[in-house]
């Protein structure tokens, strides 16, 4: 937000230490600031720094503002997430950004000289995926909208009637009893905390974030259940660095209780005799980030084109497969009944197949 305010600094020595003038413009004023006392000219630059990302946390623009005339879509979006910023997750912080990154020339054209043929022909030439590019348009079309909606800069919005390249379904990844017996075997002989969270993934379907965030007290080896309350995920700091520790899971959905099979009671049990170290904030898992690159680097010593996510999908097959229906796997796997039929349509169909049969045979019957 600070290089979109007009702004100029100064600075004196004085007998009393160095002095920093920021002079700026709001309200189509200019206005100053300053401040004084440093033994090094280099504190009062630091302090000028300072005093103008006060200013600009705090800056409030109005529709008649002269910055808003020509501004960007790359330079609204510090305007949108001051306004949304109760609504921003991290990872749709990240999103936003990688969207603004991915089409710069776009987000740095003034917006009322953003066209819809422009705006057409970067998605025809873009070299993302059609998913990709669609994800990140959605997320200009939400930008634009609340420029029109709440500070009355454009008229109608040029992302209207663009049109998308087809998304073609990619088929679900899952892996064989068999193969994952061999990547269990592999891990526990070479990586066993690893070879936990892997089976957690298998045999309950957990999000590789809701495996790293269990603690003993979310789960009831007596009762063989599995409590999932929340995620060790990563957070955006203050200077714009990450942190990772336990938050609020994806969705509301997410929050469930899931039954665990023997196996996993088994292997939980053994765990939880072996005293792994437990994390300060009580996960069972002593990780130091949420990234997944560690685990499925050696998943793929033994499956080369298999992640930790894989075994989510793998699990939620394995349930529709067996019959379970979709209302049931949906609660089980933290999603919704929508997402499962679109997610894991071929064997939705499969069971909408198998269960015209067996009308078919019921009603034969007569």
């Amino acid at each position: 937000m600070d290089d979109m305010i007009p702004h100029a600094f100064h600075y004196r020595k004085k007998s009393t230490g160095w002095q920093v003038i920021l002079s700026y413009k709001a309200d189509g004023k200019w206005k100053q600031k300053s401040k004084q006392g440093f033994s090094q000219k280099s504190l009062a630059k630091a302090a000028g720094e300072k005093l103008l990302k006060e200013i600009a946390e705090n800056y409030v623009p109005t529709p008649a503002d002269p910055l808003m005339q020509n501004i960007t879509l790359k330079q609204f979006w510090a305007i949108y997430q001051i306004d949304k910023k109760k609504q921003l997750s991290d990872g749709s912080i990240d999103v936003y950004e990688n969207a603004i990154a991915a089409f710069s020339d776009l987000c740095n054209i003034p917006l009322p000289d953003l066209t819809r043929a422009y705006i057409q022909n970067c998605v025809n030439e873009s070299k993302l995926s059609a998913s990709t590019v669609e994800l990140y348009m959605s997320k200009f079309k939400v930008m634009i909208r609340h420029a029109i909606t709440f500070y009355e800069l454009l008229r109608k919005s040029p992302m209207d009637g663009i049109v998308y390249p087809e998304i073609n379904e990619e088929e679900i990844q899952t892996i064989s009893t068999k193969e994952f017996n061999c990547l269990y075997a592999y891990l526990h002989e070479n990586q066993y905390m690893l070879s936990v969270m892997a089976a957690v993934g298998y045999y309950a379907g957990l999000r590789y974030g809701e495996i790293a965030g269990l603690t003993w007290a979310s789960i009831d080896l007596d009762k063989k259940e599995l409590k999932v309350i929340r995620q060790f995920k990563r957070f955006r700091t203050a200077e714009k660095t990450y942190e990772y520790k336990l938050g609020k899971l994806k969705t509301s959905n997410s929050k469930r209780t899931i039954p665990m099979p023997i196996t996993l009671q088994r292997i939980l049990t053994e765990y939880k005799e072996a005293k792994f170290p437990v994390a300060p904030d009580g996960r069972i898992f002593y990780l130091k980030n949420s990234e997944t690159n560690i685990i499925n680097h050696h998943i793929k010593k033994v499956l080369p084109d298999t992640s930790i996510h894989v075994l989510r999908h793998t699990y939620a097959t394995t349930l529709l497969a067996r019959g379970v229906d979709i209302k049931t796997v949906a609660a089980l796997l933290g999603d919704t009944v929508e997402t499962v039929i679109k997610k894991y349509v071929h064997y939705s169909e499969e069971m909408r197949r198998n269960a015209a049969q067996n009308i078919q045979n019921i009603f034969d019957l007569e």
